[in-house]
């Protein structure tokens, strides 16, 4: 049998304007004397509000009526203006699947997610995020004896022993702005063990090579930096020794106050090591070192001795690897 074929006209229709983009969801609490859309074509939204603890979907553009509420539509038999969630076969479509959700607007009482990715303005007075509650001006976070507040002016870290402040002002209302400090820093913690000690800084700067010249004192490797203003209450650590001892970096003021001990300086010295060592013993005690400077000729020494009631200031420079002392007598 011979093939069959069949032939025709064909015709196309021309091309037509490019549509828009098809109306976007926008999820609402209902309410009355409100316009809701059904997202015809022309229109920007079709509105899903949410009435009773049900979703309501608008099948037809309206102006709602406090005489008719969604589920008084919906049991009627007049024009149909919602349709049930129940109902909606987009639910498991086009919402969850295709649309995920993806509304210019949505208005409700109180959302629950997991996983949520959020570009753009977030407005909260109340309620959490993360760890931290919100306040209309704040947030606070706490956790057993620890918390943190921030606020426009003030940040604070709280703990057992601690009290960190760092803002605008950070000395409390009661001092009458008698003083004022953007920084403060509180530690109170009592005990007594050779393992444990408190500090209310710690700070430890390397790197830099320092110079000489004018107007390079910014080289350097600086624990402080102050163009201006004092040190109120400058305190140096004191400490007592009553047998041989190499002092150390954190050393500053030395009372020896056995006779016949010897005091070795540190190999390990950092440039501008400062002591202060005063013997208060009743017999001589000893200082040893590299490239002692005391005596008046400039020449270099390994060891010096401290007479009773005498006391000695020694710096190290660094750079020459020297160390400078000069000998302090005392009154009779």
């Amino acid at each position: 049998m011979p093939l069959v074929t069949r032939t025709g006209q064909v015709s196309f229709a021309p091309k037509g304007d490019k549509g828009d983009k098809g109306a976007r969801m926008r999820m609402r609490v209902w309410g009355a004397s409100v316009s809701y859309l059904e997202g015809k074509q022309g229109q920007q939204f079709y509105d899903i509000v949410l009435y009773d603890n049900l979703l309501y979907l608008c099948i037809r553009s309206h102006t709602s009526v406090s005489t008719e509420n969604p589920k008084q539509n919906v049991a009627s038999g007049k024009i149909k203006y919602w349709e049930v969630a129940q109902s909606w076969t987009f639910i498991a479509t086009k919402l969850l699947l295709t649309e995920k959700i993806k509304a210019s607007m949505i208005d409700a009482d109180g959302i629950r997610a997991v996983n949520v990715d959020i570009s753009g303005k977030i407005t909260a007075d109340e309620g959490n995020i993360g760890g931290f509650a919100i306040d209309s001006a704040s947030l606070e976070a706490t956790s057993g004896f620890d918390s943190m507040l921030l606020t426009a002016g003030l940040i604070r870290f709280m703990g057992e022993y601690s009290k960190v402040f760092i803002g605008a002002e950070t000395m409390p209302s009661s001092n009458g702005g008698s003083f004022s400090t953007p920084v403060r820093i509180e530690v109170n913690r009592n005990i007594n063990s050779t393992l444990y000690g408190n500090a209310g800084l710690f700070v430890s700067v390397e790197g830099s090579h320092a110079y000489d010249d004018d107007r390079l004192q910014f080289t350097g490797n600086h624990a402080l930096y102050i163009p201006k203003g004092d040190v109120c209450g400058f305190r140096l650590r004191l400490r007592r020794i009553n047998a041989n001892a190499t002092l150390t970096e954190m050393d500053s003021v030395v009372l020896a106050i056995k006779a016949g001990i010897t005091l070795r300086l540190p190999t390990t010295a950092e440039d501008g090591q400062f002591y202060w060592i005063r013997n208060t013993s009743n017999g001589n005690v000893y200082v040893v070192g590299t490239n002692l400077v005391g005596w008046e000729s400039g020449e270099l020494s390994t060891s010096m001795y401290l007479m009773p009631s005498s006391a000695t200031a020694i710096y190290y420079d660094k750079y020459n690897n020297r160390w400078f002392m000069n000998w302090i007598g005392f009154w009779t």
